[in-house]
């Protein structure tokens, strides 16, 4: 909470909201996300007073009741159903992110620089399928890890060759 982070997830069995205020709820019985919103209200945790959160309890397209707790005020009862509906498929795209792409860390935290840099990477990686679909001895991470040794060993040897005219000139 103190990282200015996000988040949906379902509420622990120690933390006690305090309810300040209950929310409408949406229209339909049963939303995009195929949940039932039961309640939704806008709530304290424990004794913190200083951080407003968003509680929905819902029922589940198993018909089981649970109490989702977000730290999204702005969306929706149905988004936030969504986002804890897909959190698995979010985290799955996020570790093929960080495995298969080698997407450790974000450069930017804007959205449109999060983009950018995933279609960077996604477009390296395509050319580098292109460019080793012939061959076949390297798969396109052995491929992208020797094309890093082989572009790290250039500029060693451009660095030598600098510090070797450097040397020269002193001399002359």
């Amino acid at each position: 909470m103190e990282s200015g982070n996000d988040f949906v997830t379902k509420r622990a069995g120690k933390i006690k909201p305090h309810i300040l205020k209950e929310l409408p709820l949406p229209n339909t019985d049963q939303l995009s996300s195929g949940y039932t919103v039961l309640q939704d209200a806008l709530v304290h945790l424990g004794q913190r007073q200083d951080r407003l959160f968003r509680m929905l309890r819902v029922r589940q397209t198993n018909g089981q009741e649970i109490t989702l707790i977000s730290s999204l005020l702005d969306l929706s009862a149905d988004q936030i159903c969504l986002l804890y509906r897909y959190r698995w498929t979010i985290e799955i795209v996020f570790r093929w992110l960080r495995q298969t792409l080698e997407l450790e860390h974000l450069t930017s935290h804007h959205p449109v620089g999060i983009l950018r840099q995933i279609l960077t990477a996604l477009i390296v990686w395509g050319l580098l399928i292109i460019a080793n679909q012939d061959s076949g001895k390297l798969s396109p991470k052995q491929l992208w890890r020797q094309l890093q040794a082989d572009f790290h060993q250039a500029i060693l040897e451009y660095g030598y060759c600098l510090g070797f005219q450097g040397a020269l000139s002193l001399l002359s």
